[in-house]
């Protein structure tokens, strides 16, 4: 699929897959299922019975989200192994990353902090300098007692992002992984079937043990499965 898309641009291996309209299509869908079930949760909404289930699933937008990120940036890997050409540059990968990602995120982040110097409706454990530090650093999540120490109210879908940036920084390294043998459809798919496995594993080891923190129910091992399944759509 990724490679039927160079055709079809005359992008290069890196860029080919990035300007799908029926994407772009899908990540709007996917934005405004996230605005509408935390303006849902934000108003209370989540408990009024049978509308407040079905705001409460379109949670799926963060999903959605995370399969497009697996499908989207391990789609050039994918299409240099098929066709045998060289690997994408990880430096440029990165640095793609950092640009596309870090300017629009942290004025959103400085100016909610900003905005919540004199905006205070409730208590918010997140807003300190060190908060700040934490957010704009993506390392929000990784504490305990996360809701009581982090938490910051105007930023709390940004979780996610700190789940994506993580997802940024180990690609590379599970696409070396999973093609460094070559062009291998069926051990890829099964290398992509065994990193889905860990998110199961990863739930089960939060939910019935002490060993880690109780956010780490939030971390990229998490929803690993949901990378994954866009990384096999690559494929």
């Amino acid at each position: 699929m990724s490679a039927s898309l160079g055709a079809r641009t005359g992008a290069p291996p890196e860029a080919a897959s990035h300007h799908d309209p029926a994407l772009t299509g899908i990540r709007a869908v996917a934005a405004l299922l996230v605005v509408a079930t935390h303006a849902a949760f934000a108003t209370g909404y989540l408990n009024h019975g049978y509308l407040g289930n079905v705001y409460a699933r379109l949670e799926i937008g963060v999903a959605l989200f995370f399969v497009l990120s697996g499908f989207l940036l391990f789609s050039p890997w994918v299409q240099a192994a098929a066709d045998t050409t060289r690997r994408p540059s990880t430096r440029r990968y990165l640095r793609h990353r950092v640009r596309r990602i870090v300017p629009a995120y942290a004025v959103a982040v400085i100016v909610t902090f900003a905005v919540y110097t004199v905006f205070t409706p409730g208590p918010n454990p997140g807003q300190s300098w060190y908060g700040l530090l934490r957010y704009l650093t993506f390392t929000q999540i990784y504490t305990d007692s996360y809701l009581t120490t982090l938490l910051h109210p105007g930023l709390s879908q940004m979780w996610s992002m700190a789940v994506e940036v993580a997802f940024y920084a180990v690609l590379p390294l599970l696409a070396y992984l999973l093609l460094r043998r070559g062009w291998r459809p069926r051990r890829v798919l099964v290398g992509l079937a065994l990193l889905a496995a860990v998110t199961p594993a990863w739930v089960l080891l939060v939910t019935t043990t002490d060993l880690l923190p109780n956010s780490a129910g939030m971390w990229l091992p998490a929803h690993l499965a949901w990378f994954a399944g866009g990384m096999t759509l690559a494929v």
